[in-house]
């Protein structure tokens, strides 16, 4: 959400779900060293008023890397996989679906394989559409308890 409190981006829109993915930008600290306590707070902020405003939530954990490109002198698997934690808690304790993304994604050096990604960041077009757009259909599927008949497809990818 753009929008420091999500209200053109996500809640003028009035959707029916909002899937959350956040917190990587932080990790890095594009914008400065910010506490997992604070990328926490931020996210929760942003599923609260998300559920205030009759929004069903899907949260998702945080995509692995295992290097920035652009800011070498950080090790972000372990503070990745630390927040994922602090995640996932949050959601169970509020009953919020929580999408994985992690174990689906990562290779043995806490980053995305090489066949998914150019710079083990940053997802690639094959990872999306065959690993992490089946993956959230199938969240928002179950966050909004959708019929089998109209189950939500991932598009083939070519």
């Amino acid at each position: 959400m753009g929008d420091p409190d999500g209200r053109q981006d996500v809640i003028a829109l009035n959707p029916r779900a909002v899937v959350i993915m956040a917190g990587i930008n932080d990790i890095a600290m594009n914008n400065g060293y910010i506490a997992h306590e604070n990328i926490l707070g931020n996210i929760v902020s942003m599923c609260e008023l998300a559920k205030a405003n009759g929004i069903e939530v899907g949260l998702c954990s945080v995509t692995p890397t295992s290097v920035f490109g652009w800011r070498k002198e950080i090790s972000p698997a372990q503070p990745i996989r630390d927040l994922n934690k602090m995640l996932e808690a949050y959601a169970t304790k509020a009953g919020i679906h929580f999408l994985n993304y992690y174990p689906a994604l990562t290779d043995d050096k806490g980053g995305l394989p090489e066949k998914w990604s150019r710079d083990t960041c940053h997802p690639n077009l094959e990872c999306y559409r065959t690993v992490m757009e089946p993956m959230v259909c199938e969240a928002i599927d179950k966050v909004l308890k959708t019929p089998k008949k109209k189950l939500h497809k991932a598009i083939p990818f070519k």
